[in-house]
């Protein structure tokens, strides 16, 4: 039986220091009933997708929460607090998803991040259910 045990954990602490997650965490709805929201992200490491250039500016998209294509919602200048006010009189009453993509100097651009990805805060993900009257 110990040596069962024991090699039990064994595997489990070889698959946690690969980074195997256990842990499934769904999205959070955010209801939101105000007038705008805020999205804030950290600035991606640019040598994670262009070595040698500089973020020149971010793309910002959205869609109707896990349906359809991403749409572009607006590009804006590179900032060192990236952020970015959404109006509802833009969009209505809704469930939506968001995300960004940094693009570079030489016209590169990261990956997109989305609300939804397991690492966006909070953990997990998110989405926006847009609830005015």
């Amino acid at each position: 039986m110990k040596k069962v045990l024991f090699s039990f954990l064994i595997v489990l602490i070889s698959l946690i220091s690969y980074g195997c997650n256990f842990i499934e965490y769904e999205p959070s709805k955010i209801i939101v009933d105000s007038d705008t929201i805020q999205l804030e992200w950290d600035p991606p490491e640019v040598k994670s997708f262009d070595e040698g250039s500089t973020i020149l500016y971010y793309r910002v998209y959205y869609r109707i929460h896990d349906v359809g294509r991403w749409v572009t919602l607006d590009i804006i200048p590179a900032q060192d607090h990236p952020k970015y006010e959404i109006h509802h009189s833009d969009f209505g009453n809704g469930a939506y998803d968001f995300a960004v993509r940094a693009v570079s100097a030489s016209s590169r651009y990261s990956a997109l991040h989305s609300s939804l990805d397991p690492s966006a805060d909070p953990l997990g993900g998110w989405y926006v259910v847009w609830i005015r009257f």
